[in-house]
């Protein structure tokens, strides 16, 4: 069984293609994303998205269902982003979704308007297994 993984991308202020990561082991995929210093969701553009290969050094691309009503599972856009309690000029948004029989992913900010910062923190965990404790990649 695979120990659930966290991995993030940090004060992105551009487009812009994360590390790629093997996930081996995990098919439970979850998105958070963290807009803020001038994001306005009313006037700003954001897409970022989860993207997944069969390998670490595969063609990646965005993970679909295959159903005419979802194009791209795990994403969100700026129309998703929700202001943050008690945090002035902070939005937020997450999305989570399961079995998914992928062996790398990667966060990526497909669309950025510019003049504001992101955060994408992406979570992994195998199935029935406890997410209570999330290792970075590369440790033990």
């Amino acid at each position: 069984m695979a120990r659930p993984l966290k991995f993030t991308m940090e004060g992105v202020e551009e487009a812009r293609i994360g590390e790629a990561h093997k996930v081996k082991g995990h098919e439970r995929f979850a998105l958070h994303v963290r807009a803020y210093d001038g994001f306005d969701p009313s006037e700003d553009t954001l897409y970022a998205r989860v993207e997944a290969a069969p390998d670490e050094n595969g063609a990646f691309a965005r993970i679909d269902r295959g159903s005419p009503y979802f194009e791209d599972v795990l994403s969100r856009q700026s129309e998703d982003i929700q202001t943050v309690p008690d945090q002035d000029g902070v939005y937020a948004s997450y999305i989570a979704s399961n079995s998914y029989p992928v062996e790398a992913i990667r966060p990526r900010v497909v669309d950025h308007s510019g003049g504001f910062q992101v955060d994408l923190t992406v979570f992994t965990t195998g199935w029935a297994e406890s997410s209570s404790e999330y290792r970075e990649p590369g440790s033990p």
